[in-house]
């Protein structure tokens, strides 16, 4: 159910409601209604993220160290999604809505104890945004999702940019194929302890791509070696294809 913890959230904050200054309500509202469909995308990956790590830790079989390590992505997980509540909260009470209570018009107001709170990423470790890797493919968010290892941020960069001409081709064959279409994908890939890429997918939907394109952008990552790489980590990039 899509945006419901949320959307639960923002009308929880708006019963806090207490008189203050007027604003313009129209304003605010799709000011919030912004920052809780930007939210409501990354909570969703979190979701997914989750899922596969609960599957991780209670698999039949499995290695301690790959157990544990599991174990300790559910905590970042969990760690990462009560950030986004926080800065969910902060943005409503920074964009009170105004409450009509028997006639009267009241507002949310901001909390300075929450400023701290909101602007606290807790583990979020974003690598980085709005990064061309060709004329057609750019990286509009990288990030370090999972696993307790990690390589350096450039290494993670330069990585990526190593197939920046493979995406393009992909994309490219599919538009020999299907009629011009732009669209963003999360291409999420695993390094292990050296840098190798063992195993990569795009998420969900694919963005309305087809078998081929998905194969096509899982194999160039699968290929990648990310320099200084120690131990297993997990990274999610939201790549978009086209114009």
């Amino acid at each position: 159910m899509r945006t419901a913890f949320l959307l639960g959230l923002a009308l929880s904050l708006s019963s806090l409601a207490t008189t203050a200054h007027a604003q313009d309500p129209a304003a605010n509202a799709r000011t919030v209604a912004q920052c809780l469909r930007e939210h409501d995308e990354q909570v969703q990956r979190l979701m997914h993220l989750l899922e596969q790590a609960e599957t991780r830790s209670r698999a039949p079989g499995v290695a301690d160290d790959v157990r544990r390590d599991a174990v300790a992505s559910i905590t970042a997980v969990v760690d990462r999604i009560r950030a986004h509540a926080q800065q969910v909260r902060h943005c409503i009470e920074r964009h009170p809505i105004p409450v009509h209570v028997d006639g009267t018009v009241t507002e949310t107001t901001a909390d300075p104890a929450h400023d701290s709170l909101a602007t606290d990423r807790g583990t979020v470790h974003e690598i980085e945004s709005g990064t061309q890797l060709a004329p057609s493919v750019r990286v509009m968010r990288g990030e370090r999702v999972d696993g307790s290892g990690q390589a350096p941020d450039e290494n993670v960069r330069a990585a990526m940019r190593t197939i920046g001409s493979r995406l393009a081709v992909c994309y490219d064959q599919y538009l020999d194929r299907a009629a011009h279409r732009s669209a963003e994908v999360t291409l999420t890939f695993t390094a292990s302890d050296g840098g190798r890429v063992g195993s990569a997918q795009i998420e969900g939907g694919a963005g309305g791509f087809d078998t081929a394109m998905r194969q096509c952008v899982e194999r160039a990552a699968v290929e990648m070696v990310v320099r200084g790489q120690r131990g297993r980590a997990v990274y999610s990039y939201v790549v978009r294809f086209g114009d």
